[in-house]
């Protein structure tokens, strides 16, 4: 995917580091002359690597709290982390930029099925 590069990953701490290029689609449009990373990619990311973590199968079913807390311009480096929650069936997302947390959240998650 040209959308971002995965620059390392480690499925014991569940998280990844990626890099999101200028030509990445997901800035396409949001917006003009002021590039910034929307609320629907950072899904994107956290979502790959809870795939990456958990299984192909693996996804997101629902987000029960997020918040984007700073802007992300094209050429951040990113570090997506995956926590336990108190449910099983949920995990906390962060994604965190130079110092400085980007977004955070709270999502349920779906089980890979049986291949």
């Amino acid at each position: 995917m040209d959308d971002f590069e995965v620059l390392g990953f480690s499925a014991a701490e569940k998280s990844m580091e990626v890099s999101l290029g200028a030509s990445s689609r997901f800035f396409a449009g949001h917006f003009p002359d002021h590039p910034v990373l929307p609320a629907i990619a950072h899904l994107v990311l956290v979502d790959t690597l809870v795939k990456r973590c958990l299984g192909e199968g693996a996804g997101i079913i629902a987000v029960e709290r997020a918040r984007w807390l700073r802007p992300v311009p094209p050429g951040t480096r990113l570090r997506v982390r995956l926590t336990e929650a108190r449910d099983p069936a949920q995990m906390r997302f962060a994604i965190d930029g130079d110092e400085e947390r980007v977004s955070e959240g709270l999502l349920t998650w779906r089980a890979p099925g049986p291949e």
